[in-house]
């Protein structure tokens, strides 16, 4: 069982975000329908898949929070720059604190007692560090983020081990930032090291069921090592228990690099995209547009990646999708090409050049080249 976050509107349409205890993402959508049949809303929309479900059961929350307010706050952290909106929130959830603080400071000023004022001051500004202080480190987790986007590999490394100095109490973040530091390693010519830095991981039980070999698949991939990329990738998808994300990402990396891109469609022949989490659609139409393309059907590609950047785009703020944003729209910009607007596609390709020169599979680099840049090199 594990909670799946969903946003709402009450009867006011005011905009609100709880979750619902669910085992799939199935009965998360089923249960939100409940939920908003008894508490007479107006609508639900689920904003998990199974994998963000699992991720999140993973994590420790703060007790001091209602569901309701830690969903709250976890909706807003999504949504780009999110400074103010969480501060703001972060206050309302303190609010008895601060209007204890308030009156302690008030009492203090007020009989002249200059020590118990004090003590008011400095839990107010106890508050507000603890906040910023935060902050500082979701900072520096999205300067790790940019700077593995574009393939500063220096600025990578060094990001993360001083973020892993600080990480022990976090065995999650711990392994993330492993695998991150193994991506920049692989890609500067050290993929035995970048291996070997994540293998006691393994045997650690810290993410959901086959997302391990996930994640040593990425260092695979930053060393050029395609093989084992697609081998980790099946190996994650049969230890998932045949997981919903699992397909998901197997699917993609088969239609990306398997040797036969049918394989890809297969695994999604069941999965619907109705009724799918916005985090899930996006994967799905990218994984179909890029086995479509690889098939010969660029009518077909071009609209299933379009609907995919077009997802990825509106998340743009977060740097942790810049990768997929770029590659998925290398994939349509080749597509359009393909069906005659060559113009068209330069255009779409050019403000990810950047990103992705540092990110694209070579084989969908040589379609660039062919197709889009006319051979150039």
């Amino acid at each position: 069982m594990a909670k799946y976050l969903f946003e709402y509107l009450d009867g006011n349409a005011l905009r609100g975000f709880d979750y619902v205890d669910a085992t799939s993402v199935q009965e998360a959508r089923q249960r939100v329908a409940e939920v908003v049949g008894l508490r007479h809303l107006r609508q639900g929309t689920l904003l998990d898949d199974d994998l963000m479900a699992q991720l999140r059961a993973s994590r420790v929350a703060p007790l001091h929070l209602a569901p309701d307010q830690l969903a709250r706050i976890e909706a807003i952290s999504r949504n780009g720059d999110a400074a103010w909106p969480l501060f703001v929130e972060a206050m309302k959830v303190n609010r008895w604190f601060i209007a204890a603080c308030a009156l302690t400071i008030a009492v203090g000023v007020g009989r002249g007692w200059d020590l118990l004022a004090y003590v008011g001051v400095g839990g107010m500004v106890l508050l507000v560090g603890h906040f910023f202080f935060g902050r500082a480190k979701s900072r520096n987790y999205q300067r790790l983020l940019r700077a593995g986007a574009l393939g500063q590999w220096a600025e990578v490394l060094k990001l993360a081990r001083r973020m892993r100095d600080a990480a022990n109490n976090s065995p999650q973040l711990a392994f993330d930032l492993d695998v991150r530091r193994g991506v920049a390693l692989a890609a500067t010519g050290h993929l035995g090291e970048a291996v070997a830095l994540v293998a006691k991981w393994q045997a650690q039980d810290v993410q959901p069921k086959g997302m391990y070999w996930g994640r040593l698949a990425s260092i695979y991939h930053s060393g050029r090592d395609y093989d084992q990329f697609l081998a980790c990738m099946r190996r994650g998808f049969a230890e998932s228990q045949l997981a919903i994300w699992a397909r998901i990402d197997l699917a993609l990396a088969l239609a990306r690099l398997g040797e036969d891109p049918r394989e890809a469609l297969e695994l999604l022949r069941h999965e619907s995209i109705e009724g799918q989490p916005e985090a899930t659609a996006r994967f799905i139409f990218w994984a179909r547009g890029m086995a479509l393309l690889r098939l010969g059907d660029s009518a077909g590609a071009e609209a299933a990646l379009s609907k995919a950047v077009e997802s990825f785009a509106a998340q743009v703020a977060h740097p942790a999708v810049w990768g997929a944003l770029a590659l998925s729209t290398a994939a349509l910009a080749v597509a359009v090409a393909n069906n005659g607007h060559e113009e068209e596609a330069r255009a779409v390709l050019s403000p990810l050049m950047p990103i992705i020169s540092v990110t694209a599979d070579l084989p969908l680099m040589e379609m660039v080249r062919q197709r889009v840049q006319g051979g150039s090199s």
